[in-house]
């Protein structure tokens, strides 16, 4: 997570080469509790690329860590929960 302009920020990293299509992020630490607003055309990451996303804080109540869900192959959702390195 990165902290830009007292604003909470999540950086994420592809590392395959492969592309991914977000469907929901939700993130749940001691810094910060909300949800990344994903649109069309920010949901999808680029093999070996770099992307930040502005966290929109919310209330309700959300798994600890990082929650996130990409779509697959199939059109379906496959859920993955990770920690986040500060």
């Amino acid at each position: 997570m990165i902290n830009k302009n007292s604003k909470w920020h999540v950086a994420i990293h592809n590392s395959t080469p492969y592309y991914i299509t977000f469907n929901q992020i939700q993130i749940n630490t001691e810094k910060t509790k909300g949800s990344v607003d994903l649109s069309p055309q920010k949901s999808m990451i680029a093999p070996n690329s770099d992307i930040e996303y502005p966290i929109t804080a919310k209330n309700e109540e959300i798994k600890s860590g990082i929650n996130f869900s990409i779509i697959n192959d199939f059109g379906g959702n496959s859920s993955y929960t990770a920690k986040l390195a500060e």
